[in-house]
C-alpha cells in the first residue's frame, strides 16, 4: 500500500462500524480488466485503441446508435471478433450451449470468470452494508460472483435479452448469439459477407442488437427510478475501475448528500473528482487507492480482519476459477 492511501485505516474502521450500512457502489470497464476483459479508454490494450482496421469515423461511433442504424457491420463485426472471443471454452462449445439453450446471462458464457472485486459488493451485502450496486459493465461477472438481482443495477443495459431497434420486439439473447456468432445459415447473399452476421427482426426486419446501451440511448428506467433515494441515504460511495467520462454517472459522486464518505480506487483520480480532498484527518471524508483493483480488495480485508471470511465465499463459488485468481 502507498503512502497517498494512508488513510484508508479511517475508512476501515468506518466500515467496520455499525454506521456504515448504506454502501453505494459505481463500477467500470476497469473492473474486469483482471478478468481478461478489456477496458475501453487504456492505451494500447483498450478496446478503442484497438478499432483503427474497422475504419470508423471515431472510436466511439462503433458505440453509437445513429452509426449502427446507418453502418451496423462493424458493430457486429467487434462483437464476433472482439468482445464475444471466449476465453476458456471453445467457439464450438459456445455453440453446443446456444443449442441447449442455456441461459445467457453475460460473459461468463464465454468462459469468463469473476475476480475479486466482482465478489466485494457481495461479501459488503452480505454484512448488511450495501445499499446498492450501480456497475456500466455490461458482462454481468457480478451475478456469476453472487450478487443478488435487486441489489444490482447495470447502468449500461446487458447481454441477457436481444431487441428490434425498430419495433422494439424482444428476443432470447441465445438465438440472436447464434447469428451474431456463426452467421444466418439462411443467407443467400454471398457478397455480403459481413451481413450475415446481422441479426434481423423476424417481424419488421431491422437490426436486433443485445439490450446494451449504446451512445444515444436512455439509460433503464431501473436506473432513475432507484438513484435519488440511493444516493441521498448513501454513507459511503465506493468509486472503482471508471474514469468518470460518461453521463450521468458521472455525476453520482457529487450527488451524494455532504457527510457521505467518498472511494476513489483507480489507476489515477479521475478529472471530475480533482476536487476530492485528501488528507489524514480522522474525519477527513474522501479516500483514494491508486493501483491496482485486485491489490486493493486483497487489503482491504486484511485490514478489516476479514480475509478468512472472504476467502471462503471465494472458494463457495464454484464460478470462482481459484486456479487463475488466487
Amino acid at each position: 500500500m502507498s503512502d497517498s492511501d494512508h488513510n484508508l485505516k479511517h475508512l476501515v474502521d468506518f466500515v467496520k462500524s455499525d454506521d456504515c450500512k448504506n454502501i453505494v457502489y459505481l463500477t467500470g470497464a476497469g473492473l474486469s480488466v483482471a478478468a481478461s476483459i478489456p477496458d475501453f479508454r487504456s492505451p494500447g490494450s483498450g478496446l478503442y485503441s484497438q478499432l483503427a482496421k474497422y475504419d470508423l469515423p471515431f472510436p466511439e461511433a462503433i458505440f453509437t446508435l445513429d452509426y449502427l442504424k446507418t453502418e451496423p457491420r462493424p458493430f457486429f463485426k467487434v462483437c464476433r471478433e472482439m468482445l464475444f472471443s471466449p476465453k476458456e471454452m471453445t467457439l464450438e462449445e459456445v455453440k453446443q450451449d446456444i443449442e441447449n439453450e442455456v441461459e445467457f446471462n453475460g460473459m461468463g458464457n464465454f468462459g469468463y470468470t469473476p475476480v475479486k472485486g466482482h465478489f466485494l459488493p457481495k461479501f459488503l451485502d452480505d454484512k448488511n452494508k450495501l445499499c446498492r450496486y450501480y456497475t456500466q459493465n455490461i458482462d454481468g461477472l457480478e451475478s456469476d460472483a453472487g450478487l443478488s438481482a435487486d441489489k444490482l443495477i447495470q447502468v449500461h443495459g446487458h447481454l441477457r435479452t436481444s431487441s428490434c431497434i425498430g419495433c422494439n420486439k424482444k428476443f432470447n439473447s441465445n438465438e440472436v448469439l447464434s447469428t451474431m456468432l456463426f452467421g444466418n445459415e439462411d443467407s443467400n447473399n454471398n457478397d455480403d459477407e459481413d451481413g450475415k452476421y446481422i441479426p434481423k427482426c423476424d417481424e419488421c426486419g431491422d437490426i436486433i442488437k443485445p439490450d446494451c446501451v449504446l451512445f444515444g440511448e436512455g439509460l433503464p428506467s431501473v436506473f432513475f427510478k432507484n438513484i435519488e433515494k440511493d444516493l441521498e441515504n448513501c454513507d459511503l460511495l465506493i468509486v472503482m475501475g471508471t474514469s468518470l467520462q460518461v453521463q450521468p454517472v458521472a455525476s453520482m459522486i457529487h450527488q451524494v448528500n455532504d457527510n457521505c464518505k467518498r472511494l476513489i480506487v483507480n489507476r489515477e483520480i479521475p478529472e471530475s473528482a480533482s476536487d476530492f480532498e485528501f488528507t489524514n484527518d480522522p474525519n477527513c471524508r474522501d479516500f483514494k487507492y491508486l493501483g491496482d483493483i485486485e491489490d486493493f480488495v486483497d487489503d482491504f480485508v486484511e485490514m478489516c480482519d476479514w480475509k478468512d471470511e472472504f476467502d471462503a465465499l471465494l472458494l463457495s463459488n464454484p464460478k470462482y476459477n481459484q486456479v487463475s485468481n488466487l
